[in-house]
C-alpha cells in the first residue's frame, strides 16, 4: 500500500512500540504514532532516534491535545490495528480517519472476528482459565476484561463503507507470539484467524 504512494505521511493510531509502522519509516515515508501508553511511545521514539528517523518520526502520548492537534491534520494513510474494539465510539473513530485523510487515502485496519475459531477458543478459555494446567498461558488473555467488543466482520465492512470507505483487501490473522508460529500457518483461512485485517480507501458516504 505506502509502497505505491511516494513519501506519504502515515497517521499510525495506536501505535504501541511501533512496529506495523517501522517498516515504512524505512521506506521513506513519515509516520506520526499516538498511544495511550506512554511506555510504548518511549520505546517508538527511541527506536525511531536510534535507528535516524527522527525528521520523520513523531510519537505522542495520546490525550485531548494530541487528539485535537491530528484532527486538524490531513494524512495519505491511516494505521489503526486493534484499537477499535476497545474505544467506547468505535463509529466516531472512523469518522475522524475519514476526515483527517485526503482523498484516495487509505485505512488499514485490524478488528477481532467474533466468528473465528481463534475468538471462541480465548473466550472459552478464558472463562475456564481455573480448570486449564498451568502450562497454559491464560494470562495472556486478560485483554477480554478490557476489550468491548468483537465484530461481526461482514457488518463491520458495511458499516466502514457507509462511513465513505471503499474496501479494497482482506485477509485474516492472528498473533504470532502468543499461537506459536505452526497455528500462524493456519490463520488466514476464513473462519480461523482471529483478525480480520482490511484496506479501504478513501471515496465519498455512500458511494
Amino acid at each position: 500500500m505506502a509502497a505505491g504512494l511516494d513519501r506519504a505521511s502515515i497517521l499510525d493510531y495506536g501505535c504501541g512500540s511501533g512496529d506495523i509502522t517501522f517498516p515504512m519509516l524505512q521506506s521513506g515515508h513519515s509516520v506520526t504514532g499516538v498511544d495511550i501508553a506512554e511506555g510504548m511511545i518511549r520505546k517508538a521514539t527511541e527506536r525511531a532516534e536510534q535507528s535516524g528517523f527522527t525528521a520523520r518520526a513523531s510519537y505522542h502520548h495520546l490525550d485531548d491535545v494530541v487528539l485535537s492537534k491530528i484532527s486538524s491534520e490531513t494524512f495519505d494513510v491511516v494505521v489503526c490495528s486493534s484499537v477499535l474494539e476497545y474505544v467506547e465510539d468505535d463509529r466516531s473513530l472512523l469518522r475522524m480517519f475519514h476526515d483527517i485523510l485526503r482523498d484516495g487515502g487509505f485505512l488499514l485496519v485490524s478488528v477481532p472476528d467474533r466468528k473465528s475459531l481463534y475468538c471462541k477458543l480465548d473466550k472459552w478459555m478464558y472463562a475456564n482459565k481455573r480448570f486449564l494446567p498451568r502450562f497454559i498461558p491464560v494470562e495472556k488473555l486478560g485483554y477480554l476484561d478490557i476489550q468491548k467488543r468483537q465484530y461481526d466482520i461482514d457488518l463491520f465492512v458495511q458499516e466502514v463503507e457507509a462511513t465513505g470507505f471503499k474496501l479494497k483487501a482482506k485477509k485474516r490473522n492472528t498473533i504470532t507470539l502468543q499461537r506459536g508460529a505452526v497455528m500462524e500457518k493456519f490463520s488466514n483461512i476464513p473462519g480461523i484467524g482471529m483478525l480480520a485485517i482490511m484496506m479501504f480507501r478513501k471515496g465519498s458516504p455512500g458511494a
